[in-house]
């Protein structure tokens, strides 16, 4: 499967109070729930998979936040600007290792003594994909 292009987030992991488990909820689900969308905060729009080795994790522009911030924090390098309403909020490598795609999770440290890789695989599931806690659709 070709992985490049822009694809846009349908799903994600949420912690469910009444079950005490984490499941997948859609973005329509968290958008319709304030209580939800309020401890949730902003989430990643989409990512932008590109042939240069980059996966943009990217995510909408808060109407809220006044623009005095938002220069600071692309002027800091904290954000960088992917398209007028939209930020790059995150930007990480990605490979193939033996067929398998994996992206730079960023994760640090160790488990029982052991270093965590942070070459996590990208999960793929029909026209879906599963980066971290976030499923994805061609956009």
């Amino acid at each position: 499967m070709d992985l490049i292009g822009i694809w846009k987030c349908v799903e994600m992991n949420v912690f469910d109070p009444k079950t005490c488990s984490i499941i997948w909820k859609t973005t329509e689900e968290i958008n319709a729930d304030p209580e939800l969308r309020e401890s949730i905060g902003n989430a990643f729009e989409f990512v932008d998979i590109n042939a240069d080795g980059t996966v943009k994790w990217i995510m909408a522009i808060p109407e809220d936040v006044p623009q005095e911030e938002i220069d600071e924090a692309l002027a800091s390098g904290e954000l960088v600007k992917y398209d007028d309403n939209h930020f790059a909020v995150d930007i990480k490598p990605w490979k193939i290792v033996d067929g398998v795609f994996k992206y730079d999770s960023g994760m640090k440290g160790e488990v029982l003594g052991e270093a965590i890789d942070p070459w996590q695989e990208v999960k793929i599931d029909g026209d879906i994909i599963e980066l971290g806690m976030f499923r994805f659709a061609r956009k």
